[in-house]
């Protein structure tokens, strides 16, 4: 499910404010100070934790490990691996039952089945200030008018999923239907961009280039912009080559995960940056490749979220290490990666051009499926296979035919089989493609920049 900041996430000034006033002063900080905040913070949330849940109290018991005595986040390496297996099993024992005013936030399921986690007000509080953070690299300040490229608000139950733009005046956001954008309706969404004057842009790496890809076929183009924010997949060279070109401005990625525990964001000079004050970003299984470079898995160590706090969470990406291992150009002294791997997504395409990148997102929401993937097996058509969980019912194939209709449109016709979980398309790894296109990956250039 994509991040929607909503009042409530603004009614946390305290966390706000502080989140916010760590994240510029730990940009420029020595070793020293980041490892001190980040061990305070820990001895916060998880001595909280073991406090309140049963199953962290377990844990540290076993690896005789106290969380009032941390003062390097490298003791956390005293503890086990969380795997999203573990997760989905033991999620609700490492929940604070004295936890309130909580949302979910879950992942678009990109092994095949999502994770649900349970975000307090300083998770998501924390989510705007890192956005704030990132975006300001590019010039972007509060108040500024940005165009958000997107699909779940049009097409979640209760939308407008016809709606091909709206805009929202408080938070001075356009928000541009992706599972609408076509060559014949770039008029439209350019005369949008004109009249609410973004200077900014944010979407997923193939929405972004699908949509400088019907400029170009329209003849209307789209709008210079300031900056270009993407996140979400990996963004190859070639897409970066494209949305440049196209917004005529820099493309400045972002890396983290709806679980919150890591994040990384690209400054003007090309880096990408790790956010110390997000989370302990975590780098084993350390591989060299023929050309020199160094690859490592991510593991992550959420700083905020009370309710229900992730230890060294096993994220399942991969990133280039910075071979350079010298400050960045920019001045700030966060670590820094060359890239990021094991994001790239098969799109759907509609026969009238419409690219749908964040169709699986539009079945987030929906109980009783264990797993879900998306085929498509002709220009027109779609076949949802479904590993049932043990509460799918006729009401949740209802749902999921509603949303599948909402989300491919009226010229895309689909049928839903269940089946066995040794009946779902895998990757060679053995890792289920959560969506299988016609045309395989969108950009067979697979090298992120």
């Amino acid at each position: 499910m994509p991040i929607h900041f909503q009042l409530a996430d603004y009614a946390a000034p305290g966390a706000l404010l502080s989140i916010d006033r760590a994240m510029a002063r730990l940009e420029r900080a020595d070793p020293v100070e980041m490892r001190a905040y980040q061990a305070g913070r820990l001895r916060e949330v998880l001595g909280r934790a073991q406090a309140a849940s049963a199953h962290w109290r377990r844990v540290f018991e076993e690896a005789n490990f106290d969380p009032r005595g941390l003062e390097d986040p490298a003791h956390l390496r005293s503890l086990p691996i969380l795997t999203k297996d573990e997760l989905r099993r033991a999620g609700d024992e490492m929940l604070d039952p004295n936890a309130r005013d909580l949302r979910w936030a879950s992942t678009s399921g990109t092994s095949g089945q999502p994770v649900r986690v349970a975000m307090d007000r300083r998770a998501r509080a924390l989510e705007f200030c890192y956005y704030r953070r990132a975006w300001s690299w590019g010039g972007y300040r509060l108040g500024a008018a940005f165009a958000e490229l997107g699909s779940y608000h049009f097409l979640r139950a209760g939308g407008e999923p016809e709606r091909l733009v709206e805009w929202q005046p408080f938070l001075r956001r356009l928000l541009v239907n992706s599972s609408r954008v076509a060559p014949e309706r770039m008029p439209e969404i350019r005369q949008a961009l004109l009249r609410h004057r973004p200077r900014f842009i944010k979407g997923l790496p193939t929405a972004l280039q699908h949509l400088v890809r019907c400029g170009e076929i329209s003849g209307v183009g789209v709008p210079s912009m300031r900056a270009a924010f993407s996140g979400g997949e990996i963004v190859t060279s070639r897409a970066r080559g494209r949305i440049e070109v196209g917004f005529a401005c820099p493309l400045l990625d972002s890396y983290g995960h709806m679980e919150r525990t890591v994040a990384a964001s690209q400054c003007t000079e090309g880096r990408y940056h790790v956010h110390g004050a997000y989370g302990v970003f975590e780098t084993t299984d350390f591989e060299r490749r023929a050309d020199g470079t160094l690859i490592a898995n991510v593991y992550g160590t959420g700083l905020h979220n009370l309710a229900q706090p992730l230890v060294r969470y096993e994220t399942e990406d991969r990133v280039v290490l910075d071979a350079q291992n010298t400050r960045c150009p920019c001045g700030r002294t966060l670590r820094t990666l060359r890239s990021i791997e094991g994001r790239c997504s098969h799109v759907i395409t509609a026969p009238d051009g419409r690219s749908l990148p964040g169709l699986p997102m539009v079945f987030d929401d929906i109980d009783g499926i264990e797993v879900l993937q998306l085929v498509q097996v002709a220009p027109d058509a779609v076949v949802l296979h479904v590993v049932p969980g043990a509460r799918w019912s006729s009401a949740a194939l209802g749902e999921l035919e509603n949303a599948a209709a909402r989300g491919l449109g009226s010229n895309m016709r689909f049928e839903v089989r269940v089946v066995e979980p040794d009946g779902l398309l895998r990757r060679a790894t053995g890792k289920v493609l959560p969506v299988s296109a016609l045309d395989g990956l969108t950009d067979q250039d697979s090298s992120s920049s």
